[in-house]
């Protein structure tokens, strides 16, 4: 998974999928790119094993396939231990630039606390080793239920035919320099 999110243009493919199944051709349009790369970045991430196709639909006189994640796209703990620091980065900078620019979309459109019950929490601390790590677990913890939740809202959706609320979950841990230096702020 992590060759696929770390490579850009297969990172972008990924992201997308994993909000809703989508053909080369859906594909190739929200991302601006041509149909033929796209499709040769599908193949390769099919033939990884990374995606599949979940379904075809009829059109014009051939069919459409629709792609999914075969997993979710995050990276695990081990895999990200293995990651060069170079290579975190560059994963951790795209999450900052996801929630950067749909944060900044939510806002200027008049979504982001449209809703009563959005969550927006910042908590800064000082905690010792066995906090950080108690930390990280129910970081761990929340990611994968968000997941989950995805995954049968879904489910839910492509059953039901209801109109979906389109949202985003962050959930970021990460260390800070001395936090007695308010130059930071």
């Amino acid at each position: 998974m992590a060759a696929a999110l770390l490579h850009p243009f297969r990172g972008r493919i990924m992201r997308i999928l994993a909000e809703r199944p989508a053909t080369v051709r859906m594909l190739a349009g929200e991302m601006e790119e041509p149909a033929d790369r796209v499709r040769k970045q599908l193949r390769w991430l099919e033939r990884e094993g990374v995606v599949f196709v979940s379904h075809r639909l009829p059109r014009r006189g051939t069919a459409e396939n629709y792609y999914r994640p075969s997993l979710e796209p995050v990276v695990d703990t081990v895999e990200f231990e293995q990651l060069s620091a170079a290579e975190r980065a560059r994963l951790s900078g795209d999450a900052i630039k996801c929630l950067y620019r749909d944060a900044t979309h939510a806002v200027r459109a008049g979504t982001f606390d449209r809703r009563s019950d959005m969550a927006s929490v910042h908590i800064r601390m000082l905690l010792d080793e066995r906090g950080w790590r108690e930390l990280a677990e129910l970081h761990h913890k929340t990611a994968l239920a968000a997941l989950a939740l995805r995954r049968e809202a879904l489910e839910r959706l492509e059953r039901s035919g209801d109109e979906p609320i389109s949202a985003a979950s962050t959930t970021f841990l990460f260390e800070l320099p001395d936090l007695s230096d308010d130059s930071g702020r």
